[in-house]
């Protein structure tokens, strides 16, 4: 993280407040990175395929992540949807049935059911000729396990960007993750949005 000097030598308390929470976003941000590529990656997690190359979402697709958690014993009333903001266009563009005017996200649900947007959602991916596929994932997050220890360490570098004025904090920290029932949890890695 590159810290102006001239931010660093300010005596308010508003500037420690603030570095304080840059520091701890960047630390929420890389564990919320690293749950999602463990959810993509887990062999546990049932997958929704979308055909070779991937495929647009269709009524039938959302229906079969439910499906599924719901099969591995999910806590429905727990359950949320994981997507990007892409998925999130398209599910808002995708009628129930056709002709219908009304849409899979509808006043703030995925078919009844609860989801959070995240931009560290994949949508990058490649599957056959399919490039630029997004990932979705639903299930109960509940069950993630995220272990922290030690304390969070910061290694400050006045030197390798001093030509700039800057001091560069090196922020470590120790975390593991792991899902306690990634088995209730339905993911595609191949959907075009």
């Amino acid at each position: 993280m590159f810290v102006s000097n001239q931010l660093l030598i300010q005596t308010s308390g508003s500037v420690e407040t603030y570095l304080r929470k840059e520091i701890e976003k960047s630390i929420q941000k890389s564990i919320d990175e690293k749950y999602i590529a463990y959810l993509l990656a887990d062999s546990t997690i049932q997958a929704v395929i979308n055909g070779t190359d991937g495929a647009a979402l269709t009524v039938a697709k959302v229906n079969e992540f439910i499906e599924l958690a719901a099969k591995a014993d999910a806590d429905l009333d727990k359950a949320k949807f994981l997507i990007n903001y892409d998925i999130y266009s398209a599910l808002k563009a995708l009628p129930k049935a056709s002709g219908s005017d009304r849409f899979m996200l509808e006043n703030g649900m995925i078919d009844g059911f609860a989801y959070v947007a995240s931009n560290r959602v994949p949508s990058d991916l490649t599957k056959g000729t399919g490039t630029d596929l997004s990932a979705m994932v639903y299930g109960d997050f509940s069950s993630a396990i995220v272990a922290g220890w030690g304390a969070i360490e910061i290694l400050v570098d006045p030197y390798t960007a001093a030509a700039d004025g800057e001091t560069i904090l090196n922020v470590g920290s120790y975390w593991d993750l792991k899902d306690a029932h990634a088995e209730a949890k339905a993911v595609s890695k191949d959907i075009v949005a």
